[in-house]
């Protein structure tokens, strides 16, 4: 199965790679402002993107089909107006520092 995976421009990370991983192993990396079309392997069950020591929502493979979009965030970004936030979730949330969403 084919999906497509895209990261939106945002300032938070601008400058680092997120990992895709499939089933805990690194499939793919993502660049701000990049859109990849990958290929899942056939008995996949989660995907989830990484950077350091945070990590996204699992996705279930099993709720996509072929030509899908997911997009990934830093879930922090529209609060980086508020002082300490990267902080806060980097050391108490670091399991929703970034998300992934299926685009409509």
């Amino acid at each position: 199965m084919e999906i497509t995976i895209g990261r939106d421009k945002q300032f938070a990370d601008s400058k680092r790679k997120y990992q895709i991983k499939v089933d805990g192993k690194k499939l793919t990396t993502i660049s701000i402002d990049e859109q990849k079309t990958i290929s899942l392997p056939a008995n996949a069950k989660k995907i989830i993107a990484t950077i350091d020591w945070g990590m996204s929502n699992e996705i279930d493979i099993s709720t996509l089909a072929s030509g899908n979009t997911l997009l990934v965030r830093n879930s922090f970004s529209h609060f980086s107006w508020i002082p300490f936030v990267s902080l806060y979730y980097s050391l108490f949330n670091r399991k929703k520092y970034l998300t992934i969403d299926k685009v409509q």
